[in-house]
C-alpha cells in the first residue's frame, strides 16, 4: 500500500501542551528511581567502558559462553577481553598487536567465540582467522606427526603422515578409525598452533575448492558469527559477491594437550553459499552483521534498499539445507517497508521508508528478542520473539499531550493528540551490539571510544556483579 505524505507551507499549528511527561535517565544505576505501575524502559548501566580501556575503535562485540566479553579495536589491531563487570581479563596478550604469518597488522572487524572456544575473527578481506583459548591457556604437549588407522569394513591398515593429502583424506573418513601414533615435540608446530593463524583464506584452494560457482579470492568478509551449539561449522558474509556462506570444520592436525587429553585441529572449507543476492526477504543486499542463536535461526542486517533486517532458518531437505525467511514482510514489524510518494512543494517523489536508519549490526538473546544497533539514528531497537516492535535503548522519551490546529483550505479543527518526543544523548555511532543471558545490552561507539550497557528498567534488582 502506498502512503502519500504532503510537505509544503505550514498546516499545522500547535497550540497547546497540556502535559509533558519525562523519565531521566539515572546517573548511577544502583539510585533509588520511583516508576509508576507498569512503567519499562532501558536505562543506562553506569560507568562506560571508555578510552581508558585503550580502546581506539571498538568495532564488533561477542560475548563467549563463559561470560568474558570479546571486543574486536579495529584500528587498535587487537581484540580486547573484558569481564561482564568490565575488568580486563589476562591471559589474552596474543590477541594484541594482531599480525599475520607475513607480518601485516590485522584489523579486526568482527568477532566470535564457538563452545569449542575458537575465537574466530575477520579483517575485511577474504580470511577468517582463529585463536584457540584452551589450547593457549592449557598448552600443547605433542602434535601427531604420523598415524595408523584401520578400515571398519574390511579392516585393512594404512599409514598416513601429518600434513600429506593422504593424511586429510583418512583423518576425515569415518570409514578408518584411528589405532596408534606418533607424536613430535616441535616447538615450531605448537607455536603455529596457539598464536592466532589463518582458518579460511578464499585464495586458497585448499580451503575454498567446493566454491565452484564464485571467484572467492575476490570475498570481501563483512561479518561472523559462530553456532551456539557444537555445529562444525560457522557463517560469514560476504559483501563482495553479496551473499552469505557456510564454512565447515575439516580436520588437519591431531593434538595432546599439557592434561594428556588428544584433540582434533581444523581448518576452513568452503561448505556452501546458504543465501545469495536479491531484494526479497531472505536475500543479500549490502551486509554488515549477523548473529545465531540457540535453535540455528539466522539473524543478518544490511544496508541495502529493501528489508534491512533478516531472519532465516535452516532446513535440511535431503541432500541440501535451503535458508527459507522466518520474518516477512506485512507480517512482522522487523519487515516494515513502505512504498511512499512524498509531495514536497507540489513536486512528487517515490522513495521507501523502512524503520531503519544504516543498521550496522543485529543481535539475538536467550528469549530470541532480537537488537538491532540502528546507527543512522543514533539509537538501539528492540523487537520480540514474532518480529515485532517492543522498545528502544540509548533512547530518552516524552510523551506529550497536546492540541493542534489542523487547516484544510478555509476549515480548521482542533485535533488532541498525543505524540512522543525522542532524543537521543548517549549514541553517536552505534556500530555493534550484543546481550547478555541477564539481559544487559552491550553497544560499541567507535565515535565515543567506548562501550555503552542498558538494562531494563523491571529488572534493576537484579545481580549485576560478573558472573563467575
Amino acid at each position: 500500500m502506498k502512503r502519500i505524505i504532503q510537505i509544503s507551507s505550514t498546516v499545522i499549528l500547535l497550540v497547546q501542551v497540556a502535559c509533558i511527561e519525562k523519565m531521566a535517565f539515572p546517573d548511577d544505576i544502583n539510585k533509588a528511581v520511583d516508576f509508576t505501575a507498569g512503567d519499562t524502559t532501558y536505562l543506562a548501566i553506569n560507568p562506560v567502558w571508555d578510552a581508558s580501556y585503550g580502546f581506539v575503535t571498538p568495532t564488533e562485540i561477542s560475548i563467549a559462553q563463559d561470560g568474558r566479553i570479546f571486543i574486536a579495536d579495529s584500528a587498535g589491531n587487537a581484540i580486547v577481553v573484558l569481564s561482564q563487570g568490565g575488568d580486563i581479563v589476562s591471559g589474552f596478550d596474543s590477541l594484541k598487536n594482531l599480525k599475520t604469518a607475513e607480518d601485516s597488522l590485522i584489523y579486526p572487524i568482527d568477532v566470535d567465540v564457538d563452545k569449542k572456544m575458537n575465537v574466530f575473527f575477520i579483517d575485511e578481506s577474504n580470511r577468517v582467522y582463529r585463536w584457540n583459548q584452551l589450547w593457549d591457556h592449557i598448552g600443547i604437549q605433542s602434535v601427531a606427526s604420523a598415524g595408523i588407522f584401520i578400515n571398519s569394513t574390511t579392516g585393512d591398515s594404512f599409514q598416513a603422515v601429518s600434513g600429506t593429502d593422504d593424511w586429510i583424506d583418512v583423518i576425515n573418513d569415518e570409514d578408518w578409525n584411528p589405532h596408534d601414533f606418533t607424536w613430535t615435540e616441535s616447538q615450531n608446530d605448537k607455536d603455529s598452533l596457539t598464536s592466532p593463524h589463518i582458518y579460511y583464506d578464499g585464495s586458497l584452494p585448499i580451503h575454498s575448492y567446493k566454491d565452484t560457482y564464485y571467484a572467492s579470492e575476490k570475498s570481501v568478509f563483512t561479518g561472523l558469527s559462530a553456532t551456539e551449539d557444537e555445529s562444525n561449522f560457522i557463517y560469514v558474509l560476504d559483501g563482495y559477491h553479496q551473499r552469505m556462506i557456510r564454512i565447515d570444520f575439516e580436520r588437519t592436525h591431531l593434538i595432546k594437550l599439557a592434561t594428556g587429553d588428544s584433540v582434533w585441529v581444523h581448518r576452513g572449507v568452503f561448505g556452501h553459499t546458504a543465501i545469495g543476492s536479491g531484494s526479497g526477504a531472505g536475500t543479500i543486499d549490502d551486509p554488515t552483521g549477523m548473529d545465531v542463536d540457540s535453535d540455528g535461526n539466522i539473524y543478518f542486517s544490511q544496508h541495502g534498499e529493501s528489508f534491512p533486517i533478516h531472519k532465516i532458518r535452516p532446513v535440511s531437505a535431503n541432500a541440501w539445507t535451503i535458508y527459507p525467511s522466518v520474518f516477512q514482510p506485512g507480517t512482522n514489524d522487523i519487515m516494515d517497508l513502505w512504498d511512499t510518494t512524498l509531495v514536497i512543494n507540489e513536486s512528487t517523489v517515490d522513495t521507501f521508508l523502512t524503520r531503519f536508519d544504516v543498521p550496522n549490526d543485529v543481535a539475538v538473546d536467550q528469549n530470541q528478542f532480537v537488537y538491532v544497533a540502528n546507527t543512522g539514528s543514533k539509537e538501539i531497537q528492540v523487537y520480540n520473539t514474532s518480529g515485532m516492535f517492543f522498545l528502544k535503548a540509548g533512547v530518552e522519551s516524552m510523551t506529550i499531550d497536546t492540541s493542534l490546529w489542523v487547516f484544510s483550505g478555509s476549515d480548521s479543527s482542533l485535533v488532541d493528540t498525543f505524540y512522543v518526543k525522542e532524543s537521543h544523548e548517549d549514541l553517536i555511532s552505534p556500530r555493534a551490539i550484543t546481550v547478555d543471558n541477564r539481559g544487559v545490552i552491550y553497544v560499541c561507539d567507535p565515535a565515543q571510544f567506548s562501550i555503552f550497557r542498558y538494562q531494563l528498567s523491571n529488572r534493576l534488582d537484579e545481580d549485576l556483579e560478573p558472573l563467575d
